[in-house]
């Protein structure tokens, strides 16, 4: 057993670090994937150049606690086509220990009358994280945007950054609950130190700050494409995000300041409707919220059902 303390000034080259001490705190609350806003970080397209060629746009990346990032498009070529067989490539940000470096680099795949996308390398050398899938036709000359699959929003092979409470596997509930226990047993022994205003504007802000759980559907005829960043896009309005207070349904404030938690709410699913339900949210990559409303970003095709979920929302400021 050992104790580690980061990080503290060096007297006489008595505290020395390496790369590796601080990719490991960064990786304390900093999961792996690429960071999810904007929605068109890192997404893979099709080139402007004649040929096999992609690009790859601006954006960030963390892998164990090293980071990555791509300030400019970035063009990629890929091999030429096989004559018989179609074959699937990927896109792939690799993180290499012996380099000492990430970059963007090309896993060309096998051709095959059913083709598979090459496997990923996830060892304690290197590390990739898939960012797009690309069917190469047989005898292709060009690629086409139809022909890439995104896969950031796949956790499985990529996957967006999760922040602490996600990483820590910490339960929200829990945590607030207790804070609200904490803090209601403060209140009380300094109530009579307050007048009327202050203990009202307390309340009030204390309000702001309670998560509020609202129940919403995705409707699979609200989904636009938006052929700039190849994503489909949702807004249910600010004015339809609603809670009630006291028996009477009113708009939630949401805006920048306001964090969207979001779960899927299968009370109503029953057994011939639960597995299309969970394939539609497998699609949804992203939920955000601003002043327009509540965001949501699908990721390939859109949704063709309609998706319930609960909306938690808690004001950040």
């Amino acid at each position: 057993m050992a104790e580690i303390s980061r990080f503290f000034n060096s007297i006489d080259h008595d505290r020395v670090y390496s790369a590796a001490d601080w990719a490991a705190y960064f990786a304390s609350f900093i999961g792996n994937g690429v960071m999810p806003q904007p929605s068109s970080q890192l997404m893979v397209t099709a080139g402007d150049d004649v040929g096999l060629s992609l690009s790859v746009s601006a954006g960030h990346a963390y892998i164990s606690g090293y980071a990555y990032e791509n300030t400019a498009a970035l063009p990629l070529t890929l091999s030429t086509a096989d004559g018989s067989y179609n074959r699937i490539d990927r896109v792939v940000i690799r993180w290499s220990r012996s380099q000492r470096a990430m970059f963007a680099a090309v896993l060309t795949g096998t051709p095959a009358a059913s083709p598979q996308p090459p496997a990923l390398t996830r060892t304690a050398d290197t590390y990739e994280l898939s960012l797009a899938a690309v069917t190469v036709a047989r005898g292709a000359t060009e690629i086409t945007q139809s022909a890439i699959t995104d896969e950031r929003g796949d956790a499985t092979v990529c996957g967006f950054c999760t922040w602490m409470f996600d990483a820590a596997g910490m339960n929200y509930d829990d945590f607030w609950a207790q804070f609200r226990v904490e803090f209601d047993e403060w209140l009380a022994s300094v109530d009579d130190q307050l007048d009327p205003e202050q203990a009202t504007g307390i309340a009030a802000r204390l309000a702001a700050l309670t998560p509020v759980d609202i129940p919403l559907t995705f409707e699979a005829a609200d989904w636009t494409y938006d052929s700039t960043n190849a994503v489909w896009n949702l807004l249910i309005p600010a004015s339809d995000v609603t809670h009630e207070v006291e028996g009477v349904d009113v708009p939630y404030p949401v805006g920048d300041a306001t964090e969207a938690f979001i779960d899927l709410d299968m009370s109503g699913a029953t057994s011939s409707t639960a597995a299309d339900i969970e394939t539609d949210w497998s699609l949804v990559g992203r939920v955000y919220v601003d002043a327009q409303g509540i965001h949501a970003v699908a990721y390939g095709d859109a949704p063709i059902g309609d998706i319930p979920v609960i909306v938690r929302l808690v004001d950040k400021e």
